[in-house]
């Protein structure tokens, strides 16, 4: 009976931990998807307005890599989101590293998407995304921003509850019953 009692609070973190992932890459309506042609560039004027507050920004990547040390740089990227007068609302840079896990080198296929910001716009008007992706060991495949609307923030009391859960679920695990003689 403990034994079920604890898989079935190791699953219920674990649900809980894959719910606040999806909901903060996936909350709100799509709004437009651009891809993006080259490691530098600006996306065309793009339409926002105030209704669509809060708006998240997720950078979308494709890419192939041979990871032939432990720990291999993928690529780095830079974006700026701005009015088209040039007014910049936001500044991020990131990048992507690839582990393996043993000696042995391993050529992948990878797709990564990058919650880049979460931000609103104070007036309506037209914006632009400027772009620099800087290959290092990957060889990019495809690349493109989503821009989606009415998101939802993070949902740190779910993430709280599955770490309870999964705290739980380790004592259950690690608590011995003494043994009757």
């Amino acid at each position: 009976m403990r034994q079920a009692l604890t898989v079935a609070i190791f699953i219920l973190s674990f649900l809980l931990f894959g719910w606040v992932g999806y909901d903060y890459m996936q909350s709100g309506d799509e709004l437009v998807r651009v891809d993006l042609q080259g490691p530098v560039g600006q996306t065309g004027p793009i339409e926002l307005d105030p209704d669509m507050n809060p708006i998240r920004l997720i950078l979308k990547m494709s890419y192939e890599i041979e990871i032939a040390e432990i720990d291999e740089p993928a690529y780095d990227y830079e974006i700026v989101l701005a009015d088209v007068k040039g007014v910049r609302l936001f500044r991020e840079v990131g990048g992507q590293r690839e582990k393996r896990d043993d000696n042995t080198p391993v050529f992948a296929a990878k797709s990564m998407a990058h919650v880049v910001q979460t931000f609103s716009v104070e007036e309506a008007g037209q914006y632009v995304v400027d772009w620099n992706i800087t290959a290092d060991k990957a060889k990019i495949v495809q690349q493109s921003v989503l821009f989606r609307r009415n998101v939802r923030p993070f949902q740190i009391g779910y993430l709280i509850a599955g770490v309870i859960c999964f705290g739980l679920g380790f004592l259950l695990l690690i608590r011995r019953r003494p043994r009757a003689r």
